[in-house]
């Protein structure tokens, strides 16, 4: 059977619900392992497009590059942006722009629970408690899935 052949009918299986779930994992896991590889595979081909890309443009702008089999690659090069380095000194910053800092930059604050918040939290009196409560929410975690072969990985041809 022909790669694109096998890619299909894998395709197909993994997302019908009224298969059995182990011959679903069974694709999955299959195309688990083609899109961990071909993962691998763009991320050496991509510097190699946008570097023939950016020597065929000067500036922003779209190019094309064709392959063979009639394949395309197009790649996008925006515009150039600023941004605030992270190295800056903003206490300075503020001090020579004075009250124009505001117009040129914007804050953007946010804040994360630290490690062991809840230990902490007990240890306030039910007061501060109930303010962090009323600042929390409580977000279930997105389960990770992945595939593997329970033996060799079969090859691909």
């Amino acid at each position: 059977m022909k790669p694109e052949d096998w890619v299909t009918s894998d395709l197909i299986t993994a997302s019908d619900p009224n298969l059995p779930l182990e011959v679903r994992v069974a694709a999955g896991a299959r195309l688990w392992s083609v899109l961990t590889k071909a993962q691998k595979a763009f991320d050496i081909l991509k510097p190699a497009l946008r570097a023939a890309a950016k020597s065929k443009i000067n500036g922003t702008g779209t190019v094309s590059i064709e392959g063979l089999e009639k394949t395309r690659a197009t790649i996008m090069i925006p515009e150039t942006t600023l941004q605030f380095s992270k190295d800056a000194n903003t206490a300075t910053l503020k001090q020579v722009l004075g009250g124009k800092f505001v117009s040129l930059f914007e804050e953007n604050v946010t804040y994360k629970c630290r490690p062991n918040i809840e230990i902490q939290i007990q240890q306030l009196n039910p007061t501060e408690q109930a303010a962090v409560f009323a600042a929390l929410r409580e977000v279930e975690g997105t389960p990770r899935v992945s595939f593997q072969f329970t033996e060799d990985e079969p090859s691909i041809k």
